[in-house]
This record gives C-alpha cells, structure tokens and sequence, in this order.
C-alpha cells in the first residue's frame, strides 16, 4: 500500500535498445578525466531555450498560472490536485510547483501526527504527475527534437563547442530537452551505470525524467524509448495504480535517497537515484570548471544541497571555475545561491548573460 508520495528515482543502467527494464548496476571503473567541466542545468535553460513557442516548459514559479493558462477546466480534469489547492486557500494561479508538491508529500509522511489528517484524494500524487506530463512531457520533446543545430543560442552553443568527451551533463529537469539538444548534435550521453573511461559524456538526471516509468506491478524502472533514439516522455493518459513517471520533487525530506524506506516500497528506486547522485558528487569533486544553465539551487532541495557541500570538502585541487547563465536581474540573488549551495564562500561565480532562446525555424 502506498501511503506516502512515492518520487521514484530511476535506477541507474544502460540503456536498452527498445522499452524495457533498466539493468542495475554501477560501473566501479575509476572514472576521471583531466579537465573536466560539469554542466548544471535546470528549469530556466529549458525555458530559455524554448521561449516563445507555445511548448515551453514553465519554471516551478509559475507552474499554476501556466497550467490555467493552457487547462482552463484543470479542476475537472484534475479533481485530486483540485482538492490539494483548496486546502493551500490560495488561487492555482498564486501557487508554484514547491508549495503544492511540498504540502502533498508532508502530509503523507507526516500527517498522521496531526489531529485531522486530511485524506487526499488518491489520484492527487496520480493528478499531478499527469500534469507534470503536460508541461513538460511530449509536447516539450517535440518541440525540443525541432531545435536548429547551430550555435546562436546557449545550449546549442554550449553542447555544440563546449561540451567534450569526459564532460558530464547534470539535468535537474523533468523534461528532455538536454537529450534532445545533445541528440541534435551528436553527443551520446551515457548515464553513470555505463561510463568506463573519460572518452564517454557523463548524464545524471538527479530529479528523475519524464522519460522513466515506474512499474508497480513489475518493480522495475522502464525507460520509454526508441532503437537508437533520445527516450520519450510518458503521456498523461498512462498513468494509472500501476504506472507513472519516475520524478522527484524539490522536497526537503527526499525518501527517494532514504535506503531503509525505498526498500519497503520500490528498492529500485533507491539504487537508481544514488546512483544518480554519485556521479553528480563525483563531478563536484573532480571537474575543473562548473557550468550553471538557468538553475538556481533552490533551497528546498534541502538534501541536495547537503551533497553539494560535502562533495566541495573531497575536492583537493583548487577550487572550480564557475560561469552561469542567468536572468541579468536574478544575477546577484544566483550568485549568492551558487555560494551558499556549494558551502564556500571563496567560489567566485562569472555571469555570462541570460539563456538565449533558440531561432524559430522557416
């Protein structure tokens, strides 16, 4: 029985060449390339990328407004996640995804403390992952897969003259736009299960994908793809009891990462998040240059930020470089995040300009 939110991180594997179970396992190869970069990269890139088209995933801010904006009948077609909202008293649109996510997930694992304990409708968890499949799901991956291969806009600059064999890829995002971009111009990203030498392109998902469906029935991680080809998005319309997408929220209290909950449930789910996270802390610890793309390390990430620090204290050679990419009017405000995730205040963080949006096609 699941009584508590369930954001099952993928268990790390190699990709299989058609829809099926991941393996389990990661490579215990000493895997280290000299002048490694890691490139961070969240919301805001994709919504950087993809501005202006009517398929441009939101920022959790406005992750309300946007979903009134595109299902003005959200409430009908949406009764679990409706009921979640009127307990918040707050209108859909005044609310991000942190606040609806964050109530959903303390009141299932800590609502029983409390004298009334309301019974969310069973589909909330189930409502709202069918809307995270909405915005950022397979309207986003068609529109993504469209993306010119040119460099006169950030991602495809950077994935197009940057991004180099031994590199690794950090996408806190839902969405597979990173894939696609990276699809686009021929770089193989290669999830940590698979990486045996720095000739590979390292890719963590640390926040799960849309891509990734989690089986009940099966206790497997299925990844939704294609003979060669970058994995799908989940629709809307498969989620059921039995299936749905594997992402995680930014959550204070993440049991995705807790072993001794995950194997009560979904043991899958704790092997494929940590696994997740140690190639991302491995990075931290070892890469020569940090690359920030429209992520802010929000503080409700609480964990994360946790293994941000603790992974700077490993490093034993100087201190990264740092470029980000922001908005120029959260630039300080980022800048001050990036610190305060990291634990040290000597980084000294260069920003670069904003996330330019990719040029329409004819």
């Amino acid at each position: 029985m699941r009584n508590f939110t369930v954001f099952v991180p993928r268990r790390e594997a190699r990709y299989t060449a058609r829809r099926g179970a991941v393996n389990s396992g990661v490579s215990q190869t000493i895997w280290k390339a000299k002048n490694m970069k890691a490139f961070f990269v969240g919301a805001g890139a994709s919504y950087g990328t993809l501005c202006g088209r009517p398929e441009c995933p939101p920022v959790a801010k406005y992750f309300g407004l946007v979903l009134k904006s595109r299902h003005p009948s959200w409430e009908t077609e949406y009764p679990g996640l409706a009921e979640v909202v009127r307990h918040l008293g707050r209108p859909i649109e005044q609310l991000g995804l942190e606040p609806i996510w964050t109530c959903i997930d303390y009141y299932a694992k800590l609502g029983r403390v409390l004298p009334v304990w309301p019974q969310w409708d069973p589909n909330a968890t189930l409502d709202l992952k069918r809307v995270l499949l909405q915005l950022y799901g397979s309207a986003c991956d068609k529109a993504a897969a469209l993306l010119p291969k040119t460099n006169d806009y950030t991602l495809g600059h950077l994935f197009g003259k940057q991004l180099n064999h031994g590199d690794v890829v950090i996408s806190f995002n839902y969405d597979t736009v990173v894939e696609q971009v990276a699809s686009t111009f021929h770089r193989v990203l290669v999830p940590p299960s698979s990486i045996r030498r720095d000739e590979a392109i390292g890719f963590a998902k640390p926040h799960g994908s849309v891509s990734w469906c989690m089986n009940w029935t099966t206790k497997q991680i299925e990844w939704l793809t294609q003979e060669g080809g970058v994995a799908k998005a989940m629709e809307s319309d498969q989620v059921d009891q039995q299936r749905e997408p594997l992402v995680l929220g930014a959550v204070p209290i993440k049991s995705e990462l807790i072993y001794e909950v995950q194997k009560m449930y979904f043991p899958a789910v704790w092997e494929v998040v940590s696994n997740q996270w140690k190639l991302v802390t491995r990075a931290i610890r070892d890469a020569t240059s940090f690359i920030i793309v429209g992520y802010g390390f929000p503080k409700e990430d609480e964990y994360g930020r946790f293994l941000f620090r603790e992974a700077m204290r490993l490093r034993k050679e100087q201190l990264p470089a740092v470029e980000f990419y922001e908005l120029e009017e959260r630039r300080s405000c980022t800048e001050a995040s990036i610190r305060s995730a990291f634990g040290c205040d000597k980084l000294r963080p260069k920003w670069k300009k904003k996330v330019t949006p990719a040029p329409h096609s004819d």
